[in-house]
């Protein structure tokens, strides 16, 4: 078994918590982008804010550019990070932005499918093409290292406590837009 395969087992359960959670984002409203849009900024600007961000550094500056760009069209704004205090591993760090691309390829259909021109106008983040290119290296790199030992335990632990972070991000955005759905 590889690291690869030692993440996606070990993170499944994790995984599919933030999956369901930025799912539930009626991506095709203006409240719905625009509370998507705050969780994931807030999500990457705890990625972007952690030590040794610089692998991944301009691309999340890149996003969190176009994040902010398509919530001011929204009449939002970027929201502070949140303060991560788990334990942290670059392989973490990137595995999340780069699969955090790949999840917001999937859920731009709804984005697309949407007939709100507000919506479609605040397209800067989820009209951006993710390359998989990066992906895939990724995967290769992990596929080459093992699953047992310090150091594969080291970067399960953090993937683990990123995906909480993120899935903290999307609940906190679902609950602030909860009074706005009941009133709607």
């Amino acid at each position: 078994m590889s690291l690869r395969e030692r993440l996606r087992r070990d993170t499944r359960a994790d995984h599919d918590r933030v999956d369901a959670a930025f799912g539930a984002f009626a991506l095709g409203t203006a409240p719905g982008l625009r509370a998507f849009l705050q969780a994931q900024g807030a999500g990457l600007a705890a990625l972007r804010g952690a030590e040794g961000a610089g692998d991944v550094a301009d691309d999340l500056d890149r996003a969190l550019g176009a994040i902010a760009a398509d919530l001011a069209a929204l009449g939002g704004r970027l929201p502070p990070a949140i303060p991560f205090a788990g334990p942290d591993h670059a392989t973490a760090r990137r595995y999340l932005w780069l699969g955090s691309r790949l999840g917001a390829r999937v859920l731009a259909r709804s984005w697309a499918a949407s007939a709100d021109p507000a919506v479609r106008a605040a397209g800067s983040y989820m009209g951006a093409a993710a390359d998989p290119a990066p992906w895939r290296r990724f995967l290769a790199d992990a596929g080459a290292h093992p699953a047992v030992g310090p150091e594969a335990d080291r970067v399960v632990a953090a993937t683990r406590a990123w995906f909480a972070l993120f899935e903290a991000a999307a609940l906190r955005e679902t609950d602030a837009a909860a009074p706005e759905r009941r009133h709607a």
